[in-house]
């Protein structure tokens, strides 16, 4: 609106300095800068009136079209593992073009599938292994087990589980399904 009030004060002559008086009379705080009046008031003057913003210059969006869209869904449908610097590498986009290609053109996240465990560490292993051998000579007593009244079971393998980052999937950004509550159960002894 202010615009077309810069736009008839050009047309009846008046100044800059009057029309942005003007305008903070009327519009006080929500009135335009002085550099926004000055662009309006200059393209009042070249005999633009129509109020309408002009097309700004620049690089048009290359990445978003549909072809990049396709490619990106060609790998993804092939592995669906794929990192994103595997497919940037693939469709030849940056990696903050591809992040944005991915989740605002395509609606994809990331979602972990499982619970991978912690891994331990070497020493955290050897740890494990000493404590277990304790364990072990403690229950050559036979009367130990009779004494264990609860516990928690800790497995120990040698094979290294994949982490997290690995077991990551692309998925739709689907709204949450709630898992319906489940009655309470009685405690079985």
């Amino acid at each position: 609106m202010q615009r077309y009030h810069i736009i008839s004060c050009a047309k009846r002559g008046k100044s800059q300095a009057e029309m942005f008086r003007l305008l903070q009379e009327v519009y006080r705080d929500e009135a335009l800068s002085v550099t926004t009046c000055r662009r309006w008031y200059l393209r009042a003057k070249m005999g633009d009136t129509s109020g309408h913003d002009w097309e700004r210059l620049g690089c048009k969006p290359t990445t978003s079209t549909l072809a990049n869209v396709r490619a990106v869904g060609a790998i993804l449908d092939e592995d669906r593992h794929a990192t994103v610097h595997q497919i940037t590498a693939e469709v030849n986009i940056s990696t903050g073009s591809m992040h944005k290609l991915l989740h605002r053109d395509m609606n994809l996240t990331k979602k972990a599938l499982k619970f991978v465990p912690r891994i331990l560490t070497t020493d955290q292993k050897k740890q494990q292994v000493a404590i277990c051998k304790e364990n072990l000579k403690v229950c050559e007593d036979p009367l130990f087990l009779w004494t264990v009244i609860t516990g928690d079971e800790s497995w120990i393998s040698v094979l290294e589980p994949e982490q997290k980052q690995q077991s990551l999937r692309v998925s739709r950004n689907d709204p949450i399904r709630r898992r319906p509550s489940v009655p309470d159960r009685p405690i079985r002894r």
